[in-house]
């Protein structure tokens, strides 16, 4: 009888321990998410606190090496989009590696880590600045 109670017992904690590894890793299938869209932004100004326009940017996958692809939507003047709630499947919870990089007159001027992760219904920082001073 006793036996039979301890194997009991650890089934029992062995499911608790496989769900929890698994609800660490994947979201579940009846998440009720808001219906809004959000976009996260970097702000890159000069060391007087005005905008700078950069020729150009990307932001690379550290791991894989692809550019993540933006919607373009109408940002304030030096706001730059770093990830947007239509990369949550490409990031991992816990935050993906990324690197920004801004152009101006064919040179590099921001070269800055990121990692983008999520909650399952949104996009988050989990760790770089909102703020880009150049000097």
């Amino acid at each position: 009888m006793k036996l039979l109670f301890l194997i009991g017992v650890f089934f029992a904690i062995a499911s608790c321990n496989s769900d929890d590894e698994v609800s660490e890793q994947e979201c579940p299938n009846d998440l009720i998410c808001t219906q809004e869209f959000r976009i996260l932004t970097v702000r890159i100004e000069d060391a007087n606190g005005q905008s700078v326009l950069l020729d150009s940017y990307e932001m690379t996958n550290i791991e894989t090496g692809e550019n993540l692809a933006f919607v373009e939507p109408a940002t304030p003047e030096g706001q730059y989009i770093i990830a947007d709630d239509s990369h949550v499947d490409i990031v991992e919870r816990s935050g993906t590696a990324f690197q920004f990089q801004g152009v101006m007159n064919g040179e590099v001027v921001v070269d800055q880590a990121f990692s983008i992760g999520h909650d399952c219904c949104h996009i988050s920082l989990v760790e770089g600045p909102e703020i880009i001073q150049l000097p």
